[in-house]
């Protein structure tokens, strides 16, 4: 079987984010650290092994992100953190697909919300099936806007399958309903799951994680 992986960057690092500071609250200490430096690839090798087919292989691993370029406050130091993030996705052979921030305020409130990342999830979705690129799509989100995309392709391609891993945190009901299989992050598997530090690539280049990562 064909399994293509779709995930939501900011889904999956916003839930990494809170299995840190949960873990903080009940220890008492403070801060964001332990779980940023993820390893998305470990993370499908491990929902491959436990829900796919034992001749499963991967089609594709698909990133979706975007550059925080909106935020002033230490803006050049957070982007540099964010690109060897992802120059190491990458070298574990994860594909990356760049969105954008866009002012959405209103009345003086000036703020930014990051688009493209569930459509290009949705386009992706659809073409992988069209193009019988794939047997199977799994979603790493759990964001419900994803709901009617799964739907429409779970009619519109009914011998296919779909499966949904829901990063930390963020398990809904309605997207579990529309997928064959589901499976939650654990807290554990957030810590668990880090790529190495440092980072060596395939070319012999090392990448540092950042230190508060």
């Amino acid at each position: 079987m064909r399994v293509r992986f779709l995930i939501d960057g900011f889904n999956v690092y916003h839930s990494l984010k809170d299995a840190a500071a949960h873990q903080d609250a009940e220890r008492g200490s403070r801060g964001f650290r332990g779980t940023r430096w993820f390893n998305v690839r470990r993370l499908c090798l491990e929902f491959l092994r436990n829900e796919c087919p034992p001749e499963s292989t991967f089609e594709k691993i698909l990133y979706f992100t975007a550059y925080a370029t909106h935020i002033r406050r230490g803006s050049a130091a957070r982007l540099q953190k964010q690109q060897l993030y992802l120059d190491a996705l990458k070298d574990t052979g994860v594909e990356v697909h760049l969105g954008q921030f866009r002012r959405a305020g209103r009345l003086g409130l000036e703020r930014f919300e990051e688009k493209e990342t569930d459509v290009a999830i949705c386009a992706h979705l659809m073409a992988g099936f069209a193009l019988d690129l794939c047997d199977m799509t799994v979603i790493v989100s759990g964001d419900t806007d994803l709901a009617p995309a799964l739907r429409v392709a779970r009619e519109t391609f009914p011998e296919k399958r779909l499966g949904i891993l829901f990063p930390y945190g963020r398990q809904q009901k309605e997207l579990q309903e529309l997928v064959d299989t589901s499976q939650k992050v654990s807290r554990r598997a957030c810590f668990a799951l880090q790529l190495r530090d440092p980072y060596r690539c395939s070319d012999g280049r090392l990448i540092l994680k950042p230190t508060e990562w």
